[in-house]
């Protein structure tokens, strides 16, 4: 290992005004950023891509040689962080194909499941409207409002029952009709439960 190599790495390890003086020194070598971009570019990555990895690759550099005291250098100092360079941008790559395909089985999936949802929900809703069609009196109303979230006295108001007791009765009334009702034609009880 070359002399100056010995004392960069010396001043890695040594203050942090050393450490950022070699950070600053390397982050101004444009030689190995214009090589960095060009490679990122060249490689899919935009000119933000470019950035973000000479930056990151510097801040490995100076990590992996702070905290590993017996690393030295076999190659050029540029060399090196070319290398982290490549590595990280192959990895980012990577990572990025991995979530792009992942993204697009999620959402055909959650696609596929969605429409099947609707299909399986329209046949629900209209199995259900058959079997509301056959209950007596307003027993369909009662079921509907209080099925929509209405309050037992807001039924009783709409449909002219004289209390919110008297719409609780109807609607216990007519939901024992609706299940006497589907007892008697399984296939559709069996239809609405799926």
């Amino acid at each position: 290992m070359k002399a100056d190599q010995k004392e960069l790495l010396r001043k890695i390890r040594s203050t942090s005004d050393d450490r950022k003086q070699v950070i600053e020194m390397i982050a101004k070598n444009t030689e190995l950023g214009n090589a960095i971009r060009s490679y990122v570019l060249s490689n899919s990555g935009s000119s933000d891509d470019a950035t973000m990895v000479f930056h990151d690759s510097i801040i490995d550099f100076i990590k992996k040689v702070f905290t590993d005291h017996s690393f030295e250098l076999s190659s050029t100092v540029d060399s090196y962080i070319f290398g982290i360079a490549k590595n990280k941008w192959y990895g980012i790559l990577k990572s990025r194909k991995f979530k792009s395909d992942s993204l697009d089985e999620v959402l055909v999936r959650e696609g596929e499941e969605t429409i099947f949802a609707n299909i399986n929900q329209k046949e629900k809703s209209a199995i259900l409207k058959n079997v509301l069609q056959r209950l007596s009196g307003n027993c369909r109303e009662v079921l509907m409002y209080w099925a929509g979230g209405y309050s037992m006295e807001e039924i009783a108001i709409i449909l002219n029952y004289k209390s919110a007791g008297m719409a609780r009765k109807k609607k216990c009334l007519c939901m024992k009709e609706l299940v006497d009702w589907l007892e008697e034609h399984p296939h559709l009880k069996n239809e609405l439960r799926k």
